[in-house]
């Protein structure tokens, strides 16, 4: 079976084993239909987790309860582990050309530079729009055919020849 990471326990949330997850998901509608995630405790080895209850904090921010984690010391084995779903359900409940992966990739401009870190991704129709922070402002940028020139996965960059003015319009 293979799996595609989805995200990060980051910390735990009161005493009743309840986890704080940063997701990497465009909605929270996706998510909550799931009745199970899978934790790699070790390298390769992936645990299910059943789902007991799940909550959204914000858009990257879920509290989850799992089932038969009751403590703080159960919470404390899966602290800091990667979250993963089948990739069939994940190719299932999220848009086909939005690629996951490409959050955290920066975003360079030919002409004008870098221009910031890819914190979400939507797909609307006809093209996928990456959220980035320019200037301390949230701007949508296109990631299409006519704007991308280059993708350098290693590097994590996607190299851009934006249309002029398209930032000007969120400054």
């Amino acid at each position: 079976m293979n799996y595609s990471k989805i995200g990060k326990i980051q910390n735990s949330h009161g005493f009743n084993g309840a986890v704080v997850i940063k997701h990497t998901f465009n909605s929270f509608k996706s998510i909550k239909k799931l009745q199970h995630l899978f934790i790699e405790l070790l390298p390769g080895s992936y645990i299910p987790y059943f789902i007991e209850t799940i909550k959204e904090l914000n858009h990257q921010e879920l509290l989850v309860k799992f089932e038969e984690v009751d403590d703080t010391e159960e919470v404390k084995k899966i602290l800091q582990k990667d979250i993963y779903i089948e990739q069939e359900k994940l190719q299932a409940i999220q848009p086909k050309n939005v690629d996951l992966q490409f959050i955290g990739f920066e975003i360079i401009d030919s002409n004008l530079g870098k221009i910031g870190t890819i914190t979400h991704l939507m797909e609307m129709p006809g093209q996928v729009l990456a959220t980035v922070i320019f200037k301390e402002k949230e701007i949508l940028i296109p990631l299409v055919e006519q704007t991308i020139v280059d993708i350098n996965i290693k590097q994590k960059e996607i190299i851009t020849q934006l249309p002029n003015g398209l930032l000007e319009v969120y400054l």
